[in-house]
C-alpha cells in the first residue's frame, strides 16, 4: 500500500507536501480524490488500483489525524466530515464480492483491507458508537460476503493464488466483524478499551511530536518509551490479545501511511523504518517462545460452512485469527523496511515455522514475509527450512506469483512452476454463451429529421508552395477532429499541423505544428488528438504527447515522451476522463522472420497535479487471459467508447475485441468477439472501422463495424457495415441481433463511420466521397436495425474519396447546446458540418 501508483503530482495534489498549500485547498482535493475513487466502486468499476488508491487516501487521513501536532506538520490536515465516512464503509462492504474473474481473488482482499482501514478511520473520528441501522447493515454485508467467500471453491485441493487469498479474506472480514463488535449500539465498551490503548500511544502527542520534530533522537526516544509502557501489559493479559492486534494493526496503517507520505517527499529519515521495526520487536515478543504453528489451526472447513449456511459468520475471532493477525501486520511492513530493520531473531523464528507448522496457513504468512525481500531465493528457504516440508517449492512458486500480481509485474528472476500447484484455478477461458434477443428489446425513441442538406467550407491550412510541376510541397495523408469538434488535426510525411474549425470566422491562427526528427519523417507516423492534448507515435521516436490550445505557443507545451520497444504502431486513440487522459496504442510485435506476426495494446496515461502533466506508461494486460486474443493477428484500430468504460479493437484478421474496462483502463474480462470470414475479391479489405456507443433508453452498449467489401455485394455474404450487441465477456451473438445495412446496396466501400452518443443514427463515408446518414431504430427481433421504410440519406455536399485506414476521428457526433452535429473532415482542408434535429410533431 506504500507504492506510488501514479505520478507523484498526484499525490502532491492532496498531500501538503511543500507545506505552501492552503489547508481548505488540502481538503477539498483530498476529499475530492476519495468520492472519486468511492463512486467507482460502488458503479462498480473498480480494480485493484482503485482499491489500492483508495486505501492510500483513507490511511493517509488516519495519519493525519494521528499526527496532528500543533498544526506544525504538513500531513496532519484532515480532510473527511465524521457524518461522510458511514458512506465510505457502506459503499466497500455492499461490494464486497463481486463475479469471478481471474484477478477479483486479489481484488476481495484489498476490498476488505480498505474496509479495515475505513474502520479504523471511523473510530479514530470518535465514532464510539453506531445508528442502530448502520451497525445491523455491517453485520448483514459481512455475513453476505462471508457466506459468498465460503461458497466459492471448496478449501481442499492444490495450493493456489486463489486458496492464499481465500485464507487472507476470511482473516480480514473476521477482523473486520470483530472491529465493528468495538463499536457498540449502546455503550461501547470494547471500543473504550481500545480507545484507551491508542490513546495511551498517543499520550503527550508523542507520535505526533515525532513526525513533527523530523525523527530527533529525544522524539524517538518518547516514542519507544511510551509504545513500549503501553503494549507490554497488553502483551503479557491473553484476555486482551485483540486490544494488542488491533492496536499493531493501527500502528501499521500509520507507518505505511508515512513510508508512503516521506516516498512523495521524497525525504530519507528513519523514522518510519524504526517504527516498523518497533513494531516488528513487538510482534517477535509474542511469537518467540510460543510454538503456535504446531498446537493451532484455522476453524474447521465444515464448521465456517455451516455458520455460512445458518447465517452466523464470520466467526468470533479466536487465538487462530489473532496470531494470523500478527503474522499479516508482520508481512505487510515486510514489504517496506530494509532488512537490515528486521530483528534477526524474526528471520529465524519465521523458518521454524515454515519448517515445523502443522497449519499451513502459518506457513504460507511466513513465506511471504521471507519472499518480500527480492534477494531471498527458494533455495536459501528450502535448504533452511530443512528440505522437510512437501511441495515446499510450489509454495514458493505461488507465493511469488502473489507477490508479482500486488507488484502489477512479472517477475523476471522468479520463473512460474510448470507444476499445476502454481497456476490459477480460475478458468482461463470463460464460458461463451448465446445472447438471449429478448435482453436486448428496445423502446422507440424521438426520431430524427434526416435531410440531404448541410453546410461545406474549406479550411485555408499550409499546403506549401507549388514546385515547376504544380504541385504542393505538403501533401498531407491523415486528418482528423477533436471530440469538441473545434480543432482539426493534418499530417503528412514532414509536419503536422492543428488548425481551429473557425478559423474563417474568428481568423483564429494555426494552433499548432511539429516537424519530425527522425529521417523516415512522419510516413507511418499515427496521430489522434483530445480537446487539448495532441498524441503522436512513431517506431523511431516513440510516442510523444503535446498540449494545444489557442492561448499555447505554435510549438505546443511537450507533456513527456515514452520509447516504443519491439514493435510497430498501428493504430491509437484518446479518452479524457476526470482525473487523467488515456492513451492506447495498438502494434505488431517484432519476431523472427518466418513467423506469425502477433499484435500488442499498450496503455499511457497522463496525470495532472499542481498545474503540471505528466506521462507515464500503464500496466494494462490486454494479452491475458491465456489464450492471447491477439496471437497471430493484430490491431489496426483502437477506439474508446464515449464514457472510456470499453475499448474496442479492429484487427487485421477482421476481428472486432471488445474489453470492458476498468476506471483503470484495465480489463475486466475476457473480451468479446465477432469475426467475419470475408471471401474476398478486388478491393476487398473486410472491416474498415468499429465504433462503440449506448442506446439512449437502455443504456445498452453496441458496435457498428463498416466494411470495405468488392462492388458485388450480394456475391459475397456479409460485407455490409453491421451494428451489433456487445456482451461484456465472450458471447455468441445469434443471426437475429445482428443487423447489416442492406438498404445501402451497391454503395461503395466504407473506410470510416460513426454513431450518434444516444445511437439514434450513424453516419459513413464511402470511397466516392459521399456522407450518408443512417437511421437506427429497435428490432423487433432485438438490437437495432435500419428500418426498409427509413432509407439512408445521402448528404448533397461531398468530401474527397475516403481512403483504408483513414482515422476514425475524421468523422464525428458532437452535441453542442443540445443539438445534435455531425463533423467531416478531409485530407485538402474540407469541412462538412451538419444539424440533425428533432422531427417535429
Amino acid at each position: 500500500m506504500v507504492r506510488k501508483i501514479r505520478a507523484s503530482i498526484w499525490y502532491e495534489s492532496w498531500m501538503d507536501v511543500g507545506g505552501h498549500r492552503d489547508d481548505a485547498d488540502i481538503t477539498r482535493k483530498r476529499m475530492e480524490v476519495a468520492e472519486e475513487l468511492l463512486d467507482k466502486v460502488t458503479r462498480p468499476r473498480f480494480d485493484a488500483q482503485t482499491l489500492e488508491e483508495l486505501t492510500q487516501v483513507v490511511d493517509h487521513e488516519f495519519l493525519c489525524l494521528r499526527t496532528r501536532h500543533d498544526g506544525q506538520h504538513a500531513a496532519a490536515v484532515a480532510a473527511f466530515p465524521r457524518s461522510w465516512t458511514p458512506t465510505l464503509v457502506t459503499g466497500l462492504s455492499g461490494c464486497l464480492f463481486q463475479t469471478i474473474y481471474a484477478e477479483s481473488h486479489y481484488e476481495r482482499e484489498l476490498q476488505a483491507r480498505a474496509l479495515f482501514s475505513v474502520l479504523a478511520l471511523q473510530r479514530a473520528q470518535g465514532a464510539g458508537t453506531l445508528t442502530p441501522n448502520h451497525h445491523q447493515a455491517m453485520r448483514r454485508r459481512l455475513e453476505e460476503g462471508y457466506r459468498e467467500l465460503q461458497w466459492q471453491r471448496r478449501w481442499s485441493g492444490p495450493f493456489s493464488r486463489e486458496k492464499f487469498r481465500k485464507f487472507q479474506c476470511s482473516y480480514l472480514l473476521c477482523a473486520c466483524a470483530q472491529y465493528v463488535r468495538s463499536f457498540d449500539i449502546a455503550r461501547p465498551v470494547a471500543a473504550d478499551v481500545l480507545s484507551r490503548t491508542i490513546n495511551l500511544i498517543l499520550a503527550g502527542g508523542s507520535l505526533a511530536m515525532a513526525v513533527t520534530t523530523g525523527w530527533g533522537p529525544g522524539s524517538l526516544d518518547s516514542l519507544r518509551e511510551t509504545l513500549d509502557g503501553t503494549f507490554r501489559p497488553l502483551c503479557e493479559h491473553p484476555d486482551r490479545q485483540f486490544e494488542t492486534l488491533f492496536g499493531l494493526q493501527e500502528l501499521t496503517r500509520v507507518t505505511l501511511a508515512l513510508y508512503l507520505y516521506e516516498n512523495v517527499v521524497g525525504s530519507s529519515t528513519t523514522g518510519p523504518g524504526d517504527l516498523a521495526g518497533w513494531i516488528l520487536k513487538r510482534i517477535l515478543s509474542v511469537v518467540k517462545d510460543d510454538p503456535f504453528e504446531t498446537t493451532v489451526s484455522c476453524p474447521s472447513p465444515r464448521w465456517e460452512y455451516l455458520l455460512a449456511y445458518l447465517n452466523r459468520g464470520p466467526p468470533s475471532a479466536d487465538k487462530y485469527f489473532y496470531l494470523y493477525g500478527l503474522l499479516d501486520c508482520a508481512t505487510q511492513l515486510g514489504r517496506v523496511i530494509g532488512r537490515d530493520r528486521v530483528p534477526p531473531q524474526l528471520i529465524v523464528r519465521m523458518e521454524g515455522i515454515i519448517e515445523n507448522s502443522t497449519e499451513d496457513s502459518f506457513r504460507w504468512k511466513a513465506l511471504e514475509f521471507l519472499l518480500s525481500d527480492p534477494e531471498v531465493r527458494a533455495a536459501n528457504i528450502i535448504n533452511n527450512c530443512g528440505g522437510r516440508v512437501l511441495n515446499l517449492k510450489d509454495e514458493i512458486t505461488v507465493i511469488k506469483e502473489c507477490l508479482a500480481e500486488e507488484e502489477e509485474m512479472t517477475p523476471s528472476s522468479r520463473r512460474p512452476s510448470l507444476s499445476p500447484h502454481g497456476r490459477s484455478v480460475t478458468a482461463l477461458r470463460q464460458p461463451v454463451v448465446t445472447m438471449d434477443p429478448n435482453e436486448w428489446i428496445e423502446e422507440h425513441v424521438a426520431r430524427l429529421d434526416l435531410s440531404t442538406s448541410a453546410r461545406k467550407f474549406e479550411l485555408p491550412i499550409d499546403r506549401g508552395r507549388r514546385n515547376i510541376f504544380g504541385r504542393r510541397k505538403i501533401n498531407y495523408f491523415s486528418s482528423g477532429l477533436s471530440p469538441n469538434c473545434k480543432f482539426s488535426f493534418f499530417l503528412s510525411d514532414n509536419v503536422l499541423n492543428i488548425y481551429p474549425l473557425d478559423m474563417i470566422n474568428t481568423g483564429a491562427p494555426r494552433t499548432f505544428t511539429q516537424t519530425p526528427l527522425s529521417s523516415d519523417g512522419y510516413k507511418y507516423a499515427k496521430v489522434v488528438i483530445s480537446n487539448s492534448l495532441l498524441a503522436i507515435i512513431t517506431k523511431k521516436e516513440g510516442l510523444n504527447v503535446y498540449e494545444y490550445g489557442l492561448n499555447i505557443g505554435d510549438g505546443g507545451r511537450k507533456v513527456g515522451t515514452q520509447d516504443v520497444e519491439q514493435w510497430d504502431p498501428t493504430c491509437l486513440a484518446i479518452h479524457e476522463a476526470n482525473d487523467c487522459t488515456w492513451i492506447c496504442a495498438g502494434g505488431r510485435l517484432d519476431q523472427a522472420v518466418g513467423s506469425i506476426r502477433s499484435g500488442n495494446i499498450t496503455v499511457y496515461r497522463i496525470d495532472a497535479g499542481r498545474g503540471r502533466l505528466s506521462l507515464s506508461r500503464h500496466s494494462a494486460r490486454f494479452d491475458r487471459p491465456s489464450p492471447d486474443p491477439l496471437s497471430g493477428d493484430f490491431p489496426k484500430m483502437v477506439n474508446f467508447s464515449h464514457d472510456g468504460g470499453r475499448l474496442v479493437c479492429l484487427t487485421n484478421g477482421n476481428s472486432i475485441l471488445v474489453w470492458l474496462l476498468s476506471n483503470n483502463a484495465r480489463p475486466r474480462q475476457t473480451p468479446f468477439r465477432i469475426t467475419k470470414e470475408y471471401r474476398r475479391a478486388i478491393d476487398a479489405r473486410g472491416m474498415e472501422c468499429a465504433v462503440l456507443f449506448n442506446y439512449a433508453k437502455s443504456g445498452n452498449p453496441y458496435v457498428l463495424c463498416t466494411t470495405s467489401p468488392s462492388y458485388e455485394r450480394a456475391r459475397y455474404d456479409g460485407q455490409w457495415p453491421f451494428v451489433s450487441p456487445v456482451a461484456s465477456s465472450p458471447a455468441k451473438v445469434p443471426p437475429g441481433l445482428e443487423h447489416p445495412f442492406e438498404n445501402l446496396e451497391i454503395s461503395s466501400a466504407i473506410h470510416v463511420g460513426d454513431a450518434s452518443p444516444d445511437g439514434r443514427v450513424v453516419a459513413l463515408w464511402d470511397a466516392t466521397g459521399s456522407l450518408i446518414l443512417v437511421p437506427l431504430s429497435p428490432s423487433h427481433s432485438g438490437g437495432l436495425e435500419n428500418y426498409h421504410t427509413r432509407a439512408p440519406v445521402t448528404l448533397e455536399a461531398k468530401l474527397m474519396n475516403s481512403r483504408p485506414s483513414m482515422p476514425p476521428t475524421s468523422l464525428r457526433f458532437y452535441v453542442e447546446s443540445g443539438c445534435l452535429h455531425l463533423y467531416a473532415v478531409d485530407m485538402e482542408g474540407g469541412v462538412v458540418k451538419k444539424r440533425i434535429d428533432n422531427v417535429q410533431n
